[in-house]
């Protein structure tokens, strides 16, 4: 058996790609399964329950829109206001904590749409950095497919996965936000990123991979080129 029988870009809507969460395989199902293994079957369960929107989570996925899909459809997507800044701090409330979520619910914003001030002037950091590294905006720029899924099966197992951008002649572009007081070898070990990039080269059989840190100051967001993708 080939270790990759199909892999495909497919246009999925959220609702087709993660309603189908459980009949596929995926990096963040390897992830959780490798972090417990015995507990993996509950997690499957009670998944739906579980989930909350994270600081994380929600921060990582505006600044994929703002960067690669640009400021218009991100200003579609989200609710910004200063009544999340912390006026004692400076900084966004908990996202978890309760004075967020009355404010959300004040405003009837779903939290998973809702940023503070202070939360677009790092996003906006962020770009400004991408933007200013020529190897990594040029790389962006030239994705003419953004948000695309990957469905196949690896080693027998079906498998899907997203790919934030990719060119006409198949290279991939993934870009990764970073926790500000971390290095990116903290970053790339801490959340397992070598398993994506394993991933990565084994569904589109590629192994050119080019990593650039493009904000070596604050460390807080860098982009890797994977070339070439064998199926554009």
């Amino acid at each position: 058996m080939p270790v990759v029988e199909t892999a495909r870009l497919t246009l999925l809507s959220d609702k087709e790609y993660y309603g189908a969460y459980g009949q596929y395989m995926s990096v963040s199902l390897l992830k959780k399964f490798a972090e417990d293994p015995l507990g993996f079957d509950d997690y499957m369960l009670n998944r739906k329950e579980n989930e909350r929107p994270t600081d994380a989570l929600v921060m990582g996925q505006a600044t994929h829109l703002a960067i690669m899909e640009g400021w218009e459809d991100f200003d579609r997507e989200y609710v910004v206001t200063d009544d999340l800044v912390n006026p004692r701090t400076g900084k966004t409330y908990g996202r978890e904590t309760q004075k967020f979520q009355s404010i959300c619910e004040s405003l009837e914003v779903n939290p998973w749409r809702a940023l503070s001030t202070y939360d677009v002037s790092s996003i906006k950091a962020m770009d400004d950095a991408v933007r200013g590294d020529l190897e990594a905006s040029v790389a962006i720029s030239g994705c003419t497919k953004i948000e695309r899924a990957i469905r196949g099966k690896l080693h027998g197992v079906p498998f899907q996965g997203k790919l934030d951008g990719c060119d006409d002649n198949g290279s991939i572009v993934d870009l990764k936000t970073m926790r500000p007081d971390s290095t990116v070898i903290e970053q790339i070990y801490n959340y397992r990123y070598t398993m994506t990039v394993c991933n990565f080269t084994q569904c589109c059989q590629i192994d050119n991979i080019t990593c650039r840190v493009t904000d070596r100051l604050t460390k807080n967001c860098f982009c890797v080129f994977i070339n070439q993708w064998f199926d554009s």
